[in-house]
């Protein structure tokens, strides 16, 4: 595939505005529809060199300036503001935004003198409402310029950036959607990835990872940990899930499972060998995807039926990543989107080699997706 939501994650850094990588800032754009909500680079650059306080940095992912960001934080107060920030168009979809932010929310935190981060955005702008809101931002109401602006509490240096409250409620709200698209037999869960979080890899996990990043490894702990408590609900004394050379997860014999996270949750789901063949789940923003990104999705077998027409691309996206997961196992297959036609209306996908699968999908409070083989009987 081309994106393996339980493998990949952005290795974001962000650098300082320079002769290096200004002209790369300045090349970035925004959709259309997005420019009437943020100032332009140029704009925030020319007010950067004005203002002592405006810290301006490049959003780097993979060696590409990615994005851009501009915050202060005033050495004689707690509160810092981020404001400015954006993604190139050609780049959003893909949870660049959400790893920025958590990234820049890290770099703050450690300046040591930060308690809590304020940030504006114009009230129509739905996107970054939903993108800090996932966060943990608390909106205030509108300033003096009618910019919304949304305050987040930094409850302790390690920066856990989603407030617990919020996280359990939306780990509820997870927890109960991956309930509903479950069949018999079938438990799931999920967590909140928290730094520090690699701490729940066993040592014989750890090893079949070592080459992970940490901020990975993060995530990847997080995941573990869900199945971990999964499998001891059904008895197994060694609950070890190692990363097979395909990137894959190895089960515990008798078991098949899935592992997928997103930039802020991990889920998991276990089930019997007895009780399923094999299952994959995929967990994303409920955020529309890039119709240069859906044009690689799609393909011509799918069968899109009356799918929410701004996150019809992105579900697709999700059933195929969890329908590529539930086969790998069964047939040893690297697949592409375009060998998984996906049949919204029947609940079912097919695979280049045959393969059928039941899949089924939730869309709040973001897309879960979950595909599977029954056991024939």
């Amino acid at each position: 595939m081309t994106r393996r939501a339980d493998t990949i994650d952005w290795p974001i850094a962000l650098e300082p505005v320079g002769k290096g990588n200004r002209a790369a800032v300045l090349a970035l754009e925004l959709l259309p529809e997005q420019q009437q909500y943020v100032a332009s680079n140029a704009e925030s650059l020319t007010e950067a060199k004005q203002d002592d306080e405006a810290i301006a940095r490049a959003v780097v992912c993979t060696g590409r300036v990615v994005g851009f960001l501009m915050y202060s934080a005033p050495e004689d107060d707690d509160e810092a503001i981020i404001y400015r920030f954006m993604i190139d168009r050609r780049e959003q979809g893909r949870g660049l935004g959400r790893a920025a932010v958590a990234k820049a929310l890290k770099e703050i935190a450690k300046l040591g003198h930060i308690r809590r981060v304020a940030i504006c955005y114009e009230p129509e702008n739905e996107a970054a409402r939903r993108l800090y809101a996932a966060f943990g931002f608390v909106e205030q109401g509108l300033d003096e310029d009618d910019e919304m602006i949304a305050v987040l509490e930094l409850a302790d240096r390690a920066l856990n950036t989603r407030p617990q409250r919020m996280s359990a409620s939306i780990r509820h709200s997870i927890e109960q959607a991956l309930a509903g698209l479950a069949p018999p037999g079938l438990s799931a869960g999920c967590r909140h990835i928290q730094t520090g979080d690699e701490q729940y890899l066993l040592p014989e996990e750890n090893a079949s990872m070592a080459t992970r990043e940490s901020g990975a490894r993060a995530a990847t702990g997080a995941g573990r940990h869900v199945a971990h408590e999964l499998l001891r609900r059904l008895g197994c004394a060694n609950p070890a899930t190692l990363r097979g050379r395909s990137g894959s997860p190895i089960w515990p014999a008798g078991i098949v499972g899935s592992i997928a996270h997103d930039d802020t949750m991990a889920v998991a789901v276990v089930a019997r060998s007895g009780a399923l063949r094999s299952v994959g789940v995929d967990i994303e923003p409920a955020l529309p995807l890039p119709d240069d990104l859906l044009a690689v999705v799609a393909a011509a077998g799918d069968r899109l039926g009356d799918l929410d027409p701004e996150l019809g691309g992105r579900i697709l996206f999700a059933v195929k990543e969890a329908a590529y997961k539930a086969s790998f196992p069964l047939d040893g297959r690297v697949l592409g989107f375009e060998d998984i036609a996906v049949d919204f209306e029947k609940g079912k996908a097919v695979t280049s080699p045959g393969r059928r699968l039941a899949v089924r999908f939730a869309t709040s409070p973001c897309i879960l997706a979950l595909a599977y083989a029954a056991v024939e009987r």
